[in-house]
């Protein structure tokens, strides 16, 4: 039998069409509508940021576990925490001789005080702490950073009243604080007395002035240190 050779090229023909491709539609439908797929879920693994944290504790006083905002040990009744409470002070202890003793008066007493442009606070020395307590002056509690002119940064319990100083027929309403750690520290007046009352400092000049009347100066008190710690509120009236 011979073979049909039209049979033959046939059979060549289907043997050599392509198989069917099927396409495989993308994750979460068709071509057509490229509708978005279900989101694949990434296993996450720790950041190697994380590893170097240290645990949560107050900065205030160290209590583990909570922020300082939340510390049940620093939000005592009887302690109030001050808004503005940084505070950087140079001659807290200095030995040298002051160049810019203003004098004013405090319950009547007329005193001479440093003025100080690094302290952005007032700050009440031992002695004058003393003479305000003889006054009845009550204190309270108050929680400060304080800073040093090295550096360090602090926060300890201070005691804050608020007593008026008259200078030159001006009373100026200002906050005393007290470092209850600090002894024999001398008295400051720090800029926020400075700014409250418009004082402008002439060091170089050894004068001071208020900012509305530039013209109308008033030279630094001068007097030894040594006397001043004796009888800082022993001045005469002329003086």
């Amino acid at each position: 039998m011979k073979n049909n050779p039209n049979h033959t090229f046939k059979k060549k023909e289907e043997f050599r069409k392509p198989f069917p491709i099927k396409k495989s539609p993308p994750v979460g439908g068709s071509y057509d509508n490229h509708s978005p797929g279900p989101s694949r879920t990434v296993p996450k693994f720790p950041s190697s940021r994380t590893e170097g944290r240290k645990p949560i504790q107050c900065y205030g006083c160290g209590t583990p576990g909570v922020i300082k905002l939340r510390c049940p040990t620093c939000k005592r009744a009887n302690e109030t925490e001050t808004a503005v409470n940084c505070m950087t002070l140079f001659n807290l202890n200095s030995n040298s001789d002051p160049s810019s003793l203003i004098v004013l008066r405090i319950f009547g007493e007329k005193i001479a005080v440093c003025a100080d442009t690094g302290a952005s606070h007032t700050i009440a020395g031992e002695k004058l702490f003393k003479f305000l307590q003889e006054r009845d002056i009550i204190f309270e509690k108050k929680i400060i950073s304080l800073m040093m002119a090295d550096g360090i940064r602090q926060t300890i319990t201070a005691l804050s009243a608020v007593v008026n100083l008259c200078i030159e027929g001006k009373v100026i309403p200002t906050e005393f604080l007290v470092l209850p750690e600090a002894k024999g520290n001398k008295t400051l007046l720090g800029r926020d007395f400075l700014n409250a009352a418009g004082i402008v400092l002439d060091v170089q000049g050894g004068k001071w002035y208020f900012s509305e009347n530039p013209r109308r100066q008033y030279e630094f008190f001068k007097k030894p240190l040594e006397e001043i710690a004796i009888s800082a509120f022993e001045l005469r009236e002329d003086e």
